[in-house]
């Protein structure tokens, strides 16, 4: 078994949920890193992760302050996108 991949990824939001903001982007990054060698590495469908991807990256680039209103938005869809691939629901609400 890959110590990367979905499983990892998901632990990496699990954690990052529970993390102080300054460290939060660590967890993000990571958990993307986990998907992409996911998309290698695990069996059955990995479509959804480049989305994933995509969106983990988004969260991990937002500021940490001075965020937009349009940049919150996007956060928080990126959040409850990053919930249903991960079936974490409101975990970082």
């Amino acid at each position: 078994m890959s110590v990367y991949g979905r499983s990892a990824a998901e632990y990496e939001w699990e954690q990052g949920a529970n993390a102080i903001s300054a460290d939060q982007d660590t967890y993000l990054e990571q958990a993307a890193m986990d998907l992409t060698y996911g998309i290698k590495d695990d069996g059955g469908n990995t479509s959804g992760y480049p989305t994933a991807i995509a969106e983990l990256n988004d969260l991990a680039s937002m500021p940490e302050t001075d965020a937009t209103a349009a940049q919150m938005a996007d956060a928080q869809a990126d959040i409850n996108a990053l919930d249903v691939f991960f079936n974490t629901p409101g975990l970082w609400d």
